[in-house]
């Protein structure tokens, strides 16, 4: 079988068939041979790695001359028995010139097909009853879309703690301290993370001196306050305190506890991941891979620059299509936006959902402008999670996969 791409810039349009149908070759056309021949180079390793023996190629056409397009698909389809030809990317006149392939060659049995990720459906357009069918849609996972971006994942949360069914109820716990006042809990955990860790148990941080006490001052947060805090954290069984005459000791009960009581988000960020990773609709999860703190870089970056990196607090996929979600427990800038589309777009093109998931309410830190900007590039906002517990959180990641006016896809 060969199948035939007319190519564009979302990878997807240009794989996704192959993925589905698993093909003897694949031949993408386009005008711009260097910008072919680094992705046939891309998605023969992507495909080599999945134990796909596919031969990539590519043929170079003229976009805007419909009739070269048409000589060029004839060329391919009296070369290759059995052809299929994806009418999911390129312009109107890689249709056109299908158009007139299928009538020329109307005694030949060549398919044609159309397909929507978001729905994971696919239209017969040659009529024979013939098409993708629901059986074989791909599925990615999170990294797998990344490749086929040209990117390549760093690290990702699971490389820095281990996270488990068993440990949710950790981060509950923790959740239900955090969502009583977010802007609080920022600041307590900066004071948490000016500790030094014990070379001897890395669950174990010791502050010395004053330090507890001088950096509740720089946070403008009582020390009462602090240790009301602790108190919590105790009572939760999330810590153990000390303290001797070398300073004051925190022994966190695991590593995720130690890393939600350091890094200010986390809590917040783990309770999306948690929630996204356990949705189930109709019996099976929605999502098909779910990955928190991801760091990332462009791979296909200039030689004499430094690679791009980039980082996204939850990415998700459903089928084929990601969701990014940047989650922000404190304040919030239009900074933000940017650098969340700016992601979402260089490594989900533009079926990607984004969001943008606040504990506290919009209003005070996102202004009628930054409203206006995230509905420009097609981010929802989810405010003031805070007043939702796991369960309620849970039920709120099913609206990530949203078209942007309320109606679920």
């Amino acid at each position: 079988m060969t199948c035939i791409e007319f190519f564009d810039n979302n990878a997807i349009e240009n794989i996704f068939t192959c993925l589905a149908l698993k093909p003897d070759r694949v031949i993408l056309m386009g005008g711009d041979e260097e910008l072919l021949l680094k992705h046939a180079q891309r998605y023969k390793a992507f495909t080599d790695e999945k134990g796909m023996n596919v031969e990539f190629a590519y043929s170079l056409i003229e976009r805007n001359d419909v009739d070269e397009i048409v000589d060029v698909l004839a060329d391919i389809v009296n070369t290759y028995d059995e052809c299929v030809i994806d009418l999911t990317g390129g312009g109107e006149l890689y249709l056109a010139a299908a158009g007139v392939i299928r009538e020329r060659f109307s005694f030949r049995d060549i398919q044609m097909h159309h397909v929507d990720y978001i729905s994971r459906t696919s239209e017969d357009v040659d009529g024979d009853g013939c098409s993708v069918t629901p059986d074989v849609m791909p599925k990615l996972s999170v990294e797998d879309c990344i490749k086929l971006y040209g990117g390549k994942v760093v690290s990702t949360g699971e490389t820095l703690f281990r996270i488990g069914t068993d440990l949710v109820g950790d981060v509950n716990a923790l959740w239900d301290i955090c969502r009583k006042d977010p802007y609080a809990w920022n600041k307590m955990t900066h004071i948490t993370s000016a500790g030094k860790t014990d070379e001897r148990d890395p669950l174990r941080m010791h502050y010395e001196g004053n330090t507890i006490k001088n950096k509740c001052a720089a946070e403008n947060i009582e020390y009462g306050e602090f240790q009301r805090f602790l108190s919590r954290l105790r009572t939760a069984k999330m810590i153990r305190t000390s303290f001797d005459a070398s300073g004051y000791h925190i022994a966190f009960k695991n590593d995720v506890v130690m890393n939600c009581l350091t890094v200010s988000g986390r809590t917040f960020e783990l309770q999306i991941y948690n929630a996204a990773r356990n949705y189930i609709v109709d019996g099976d999860l929605f999502y098909n891979d779910v990955v928190n703190g991801i760091v990332m870089k462009w791979d296909d970056a200039l030689p004499a620059t430094p690679d791009p990196m980039n980082e996204i607090d939850v990415m998700m996929i459903k089928g084929t299509v990601p969701v990014f979600v940047s989650c922000k427990n404190g304040q919030c800038g239009s900074d933000e936006l940017y650098k969340l589309n700016t992601v979402a777009m260089r490594f989900g093109g533009k079926y990607s959902r984004k969001v943008l998931a606040l504990s506290n309410p919009a209003s005070g830190n996102i202004d009628s402008l930054i409203r206006q900007r995230a509905d420009e590039m097609g981010i929802l906002l989810f405010e003031n999670m805070r007043r939702l517990d796991y369960k309620g959180i849970e039920e709120e990641v099913g609206k990530f996969w949203d078209d942007g006016n309320g109606c679920s896809l």
